[in-house]
């Protein structure tokens, strides 16, 4: 089976069984989030000791059931009060606000060790992806910290076929901006950091590091910031 067989099959494994499925994968500490959470512990970061902030929330059903618990404080940010309500009786110690997070990321004034971006995959109203939120996200990481943002360097024929809204003109047309990609169907995440490496420059940030974790055609880019200090 080619790799589109094999994420088609595993789209719709997870189409059939979701919740059973990723309750599985959590039993075994082996989602994708966890993952990228113990490399992070590998790295010298406790997840215990770190503020987060969960940028765009939804009802906490994917990735916030991996880590919520094992977080020092959670801020998440969610624009639909159906959803937010869903939250706030899933994850009852955290901080929930009904916010527009494009709006908000220009005048939150809070600080995070961990900020978390879990973006819709293609476009949605004026907005495509995550690339609406910077530079201004950068803002809000504390002096030393760590910037987890979903991204899809490519999209093969299995996730073309389950997600057929995927890399419609208008998201190529976002993707070929914002990364100054000549090819946005096809970007590299060694492109992808440094275009984030610009927009955290611009906000006195650097990039000290950066691994990928893959989710499906999703993947998780994390971003080790730091900030120079005088």
């Amino acid at each position: 089976m080619g790799d589109g067989g094999r994420i088609g099959a595993i789209v719709n494994i997870k189409g059939t069984f979701r919740p059973a499925y990723r309750a599985l994968l959590r039993a075994l500490g082996a989602t994708p989030m966890q993952r990228a959470l113990a490399e992070l512990r590998r790295r010298g970061y406790d997840p215990a000791a770190m503020r987060c902030l969960e940028v765009f929330g939804g009802t906490g059903d994917i990735h916030l059931l991996d880590y919520a618990h094992r977080i020092r404080e959670l801020t998440i940010w969610e624009i639909d009060k159906t959803a937010a309500s869903r939250l706030r009786q899933r994850f009852p110690a955290a901080t929930i606000q009904t916010v527009d997070s494009h709006k908000e990321v220009e005048r939150h004034e809070g600080r995070y060790e961990l900020i978390v971006i879990d973006n819709p995959m293609s476009t949605y109203g004026p907005w495509c992806e995550h690339f609406g939120l910077f530079p201004d996200v950068f803002r809000l990481a504390a002096d030393r910290a760590v910037m987890m943002v979903a991204v899809i360097p490519d999209a093969d024929a299995g996730a073309r076929s389950a997600y057929p809204y995927l890399f419609n003109r208008s998201q190529l047309e976002e993707r070929r901006r914002f990364y100054r990609a000549g090819d946005p169907e096809h970007v590299p995440f060694d492109s992808m950091v440094k275009i984030y490496a610009e927009h955290a420059e611009s906000a006195g940030l650097s990039i000290d590091w950066w691994f990928s974790q893959r989710r499906t055609h999703m993947h998780y880019l994390v971003l080790g910031l730091s900030r120079a200090t005088v």
